[in-house]
């Protein structure tokens, strides 16, 4: 019996023990699996981007060497992975567009012109510098009496009236930017969406990936823009070409906006809006004292390469070297990136 009993007690020793060295070595592989994964990290920089046209040169092809820079804005909570991906220019072509409006406004070529077609009621150009076709009303009511009844339907009214122009493509309203005019026969437009401004409405379309838009190359406009009266004309078209189908291919680090704007510096950067309250012009080549007050996260596809990356937009002002203060917008990629 006692040795029935000192048996039992061996057994239930032993498996006590065991249960420690099982805990023991389960704690052990956690720690060492924890310190792999954090040595790996650091051994391992993080996935970086080439050099690319977007930041190449400026807007106007020039090129501009930042002297120095600093953020003194607000950073809104921007997330921590970001998306990189592809884009297929296959869903709306130049042609496409041009056959579709001129077909359905009933527009005829220009005399001596390539890129005008002219009716009584509309005309529409093409921009091949930034690859952007507008339509535009030369015949306006000279009293705008009707309304929309809210700033949805406003909305919803441009919205089915893109999908039927362009079913194909697939953008989201931009809500924020959406205006709204209140004039007569010169429209003006307010961002308020008061019951006496809903006469005429201008609705902002873009790309979108998560809750970011997608702007085409270096474009500050977003891809399609539609302005509508509330009985139905087209004021106004701006629509960006070729039409993209977006594919994410990896979810990456988003890099600091301190980090970003040590790239700047580095010059792996562009403007792409600048203005001047000055009869001088001032040149670009070299800007100093950069002082950014606002930074919003977007993307950008590179119509050279088809590739997407995020880009952080910093607005503020800077120094020309005549002095002069010039206002501007500036994108650099919200990724790592190759520098030389």
């Amino acid at each position: 019996m006692f040795n029935e009993y000192q048996k039992q007690g061996t057994e239930k020793v032993e498996k006590k023990s065991f249960f420690k060295r099982w805990c023991v070595l389960l704690i052990l592989f956690i720690l060492i699996s924890y310190f792999v994964t954090i040595g790996f990290r650091i051994l391992t920089p993080p996935p970086t981007i080439p050099n690319n046209s977007l930041i190449a040169s400026n807007t106007n092809k020039t090129k501009t060497d930042f002297v120095s820079a600093k953020f003194v804005g607000e950073e809104p909570a921007f997330p921590k992975l970001v998306s990189i991906g592809k884009g297929s220019a296959t869903l709306l072509s130049k042609a496409n567009v041009e056959k579709k409006l001129t077909s359905e406004y009933i527009l005829d070529l220009a005399e001596g012109s390539d890129h005008i077609w002219l009716s009584s009621v509309y005309g529409l150009t093409f921009d091949s510098q930034n690859n952007v076709f507008t339509l535009s009303r030369n015949q306006f009511e000279p009293f705008y009496d009707k309304k929309f009844a809210s700033a949805e339907q406003a909305i919803s009214t441009t919205t089915a009236k893109l999908k039927q122009l362009f079913p194909e493509i697939d953008v989201v309203v931009q809500k924020t930017a959406v205006k709204y005019g209140d004039a007569r026969a010169q429209l003006e437009f307010t961002s308020s969406s008061d019951t006496k401004n809903l006469i005429v409405v201008a609705v902002p379309y873009s790309y979108q990936i998560g809750n970011y838009p997608l702007y085409v190359g270096q474009n500050y406009e977003y891809p399609v823009m539609l302005s509508m009266d509330a009985s139905g004309n087209i004021i106004k078209l701006n629509i960006t070409v070729p039409m993209y189908k977006i594919e994410i291919t990896q979810e990456v680090d988003r890099i600091p906006v301190s980090v970003a704007i040590d790239n700047i510096v580095k010059d792996k950067a562009a403007i792409i809006t600048r203005t001047a309250n000055s009869i001088q012009t001032p040149t670009v080549e070299t800007l100093s004292n950069l002082i950014f007050t606002s930074v919003q996260l977007e993307y950008r596809v590179d119509q050279q390469t088809s590739n997407i990356y995020p880009y952080y937009r910093f607005g503020g002002t800077a120094k020309s070297p005549e002095d002069i203060t010039v206002q501007l917008e500036v994108i650099t990629p919200a990724v790592s990136i190759e520098i030389e």
